[in-house]
């Protein structure tokens, strides 16, 4: 009996080769997502490195950094600054300062007046340079040096190259004094302005009031000292103090000769007393 007939057969296709080449697409694209993601992480974290490492110095990590890197007074000393002591605006009239010990300025020249006592907020004195040429070297590079203030100096050094000393002479530690120096044709008369009123029939002195010219012997307290004699008050200091002054003054010498040839007798030295400086003051002039 003939055997019936029948068509060969495909063989199926092996299972799951469609669903493995969708799985193996997957994953290359998560592969390369990572890698991307991975060299965006990388190159932002190395920049962020690179700029904390820019703003703070690195840190030693040994146990001896000063062996490794040891401290540059350069960098460690705090910058000076580069302004000149004195504005541009300025510099016609002044070059520089400088200070110097009181005691060793007012024994080194002899002003005339006797000294008063040095105190603490008294102690030094203040010297102005007119022109660059009076700037010695050592106190221009005590300038440069100098990080606060003035620099100090001894009175040698701080008047070497002055061939002019201009001294004047103030009273120290007075509350409302101010002094102005002014770049003008020299004048030794000392200007003096107070807050006063405009007839001066007042003696106090008010910050109400403006600054006004006044003399010399104008006081704070008093008004004016001195005013100027008119011809009856002339009249009467010569008559009753300079004629009696005047005529009595050869009687005077000498009836003093003797008793001073006698007190001076070893080393011709006569020692004066007087009740204060002021006083002390007076015999100076009266005996020059």
């Amino acid at each position: 009996m003939a055997e019936p007939l029948s068509w060969p057969r495909k063989s199926p296709p092996p299972s799951g080769t469609k669903h493995q080449r969708h799985i193996s697409f997957r994953i290359i694209l998560i592969f390369l997502f990572s890698c991307l993601l991975s060299f965006y992480a990388g190159l932002f974290l190395g920049m962020h490195n690179s700029i904390e490492n820019v703003a703070a110095p690195a840190q030693c990590q040994c146990q001896d950094c000063s062996k490794v890197n040891p401290p540059s007074e350069e960098k460690d000393a705090p910058k000076q600054s580069k302004q000149p002591l004195f504005p541009k605006r300025m510099e016609k009239l002044f070059a520089g300062a400088a200070r110097m010990d009181r005691d060793e300025f007012m024994d080194k020249f002899d002003l005339g007046v006797p000294k008063d006592k040095t105190i603490q907020g008294n102690e030094d004195v203040l010297i102005f340079y007119h022109h660059p040429k009076s700037v010695t070297n050592v106190t221009r590079q005590a300038h440069r040096a100098a990080r606060e203030g003035l620099p100090s100096f001894s009175v040698h050094d701080a008047t070497i190259k002055c061939h002019t000393l201009k001294v004047v002479l103030t009273e120290a530690n007075r509350p409302g004094h101010c002094m102005a120096i002014v770049g003008q044709w020299e004048s030794y008369h000392i200007h003096k302005y107070m807050r006063v009123v405009d007839d001066l029939s007042r003696t106090a002195v008010s910050l109400e009031y403006p600054l006004r010219s006044v003399a010399r012997t104008h006081s704070a307290n008093k008004g004016p000292t001195q005013r100027v004699p008119f011809a009856r008050n002339v009249e009467t200091f010569d008559q009753t103090i300079l004629k009696p002054y005047l005529e009595s003054l050869p009687s005077t010498l000498e009836k003093l000769q003797p008793i001073a040839e006698k007190v001076g007798q070893a080393d011709k030295t006569i020692i004066a007393l007087v009740c204060n400086l002021g006083q002390s003051e007076l015999l100076v002039n009266f005996i020059c």
